[in-house]
């Protein structure tokens, strides 16, 4: 298992796909992006294409 794919399982969130992970002493920064155009948001059930 590639350390993207590892993230991407141990988040489980739907249509998220992990593009590369930067490992620093302090921090994970992970960069993601939307395998569909759009989704419902999980707090307020409306559309969007943003990812927070």
């Amino acid at each position: 298992m590639q350390e993207a794919e590892f993230y991407q399982v141990l988040l489980s969130l739907p249509n998220l796909v992990v593009d590369s992970v930067e490992l620093s002493a302090r921090r994970i920064a992970l960069h993601c992006h939307m395998s569909t155009p759009q989704q419902n948001c999980p707090h307020c059930l409306r559309p969007t294409a943003q990812v927070n």
